[in-house]
């Protein structure tokens, strides 16, 4: 968990159009409501013609937006891909939430450093849920909601619940609502 104290680095990855800067504004919502500062940045590469974006979220104290290679807590990988190209940011012990889609994850090159780094990996086909409900733009607060159960996650459920309804519009609280629910309740008991 977060604390004024001590520093949280985050890196959000994907493509342009699976809504990594939505899911940093419910991070930063989650933050914000604990009382804990925040800084940040997003790289764009052709995000409007599905290109990398990168999102870097410090939570806690910290005076330079960039998360710094080799020192990120947790990395969301919105996108299987994009995962293993953000994979550097990572520090040894950290942990990564992949929307897998139909893309095995980590690539089998990967997996012997992924075990020397002691990171968790935990993988979720977030798009999957996202399509079941009629809409593939919810799979960024699906695998969001699937990180929540997790230990290593930033904030508690009811902190990233709660910050999902506040971060969004009114007309798609609902649904919004019902792919956090979908992805926590994949997460497990």
């Amino acid at each position: 968990m977060t604390t004024k104290s001590k520093t949280t680095n985050i890196v959000l990855a994907g493509v342009g159009g699976q809504g990594i800067l939505f899911a940093t504004k419910i991070l930063s919502a989650a933050a914000k409501k604990r009382g804990l500062p925040i800084i940040g940045s997003e790289t764009h590469g052709m995000a409007q013609r599905g290109g990398s974006v990168v999102s870097h979220l410090k939570i806690g104290g910290a005076r330079s937006p960039l998360v710094r290679r080799g020192s990120a807590d947790v990395l969301y990988a919105f996108d299987p891909i994009e995962g293993h190209r953000a994979f550097p940011f990572l520090k040894k012990g950290g942990a990564v939430f992949v929307n897998t889609g139909t893309t095995p994850w980590p690539d089998p090159a990967l997996e012997k450093e992924i075990a020397g780094m002691d990171i968790d990996v935990a993988t979720f086909h977030a798009d999957r849920v996202a399509l079941e409900m009629g809409n593939p733009r919810l799979a960024n607060v699906a695998l969001i909601g699937f990180s929540s159960a997790h230990p290593k996650s930033p904030f508690s459920s009811d902190e990233l619940r709660e910050a999902v309804i506040a971060s969004a519009p009114e007309k798609f609280a609902e649904m919004n609502m019902k792919a956090f629910d979908a992805g926590k309740a994949a997460s497990g008991p």
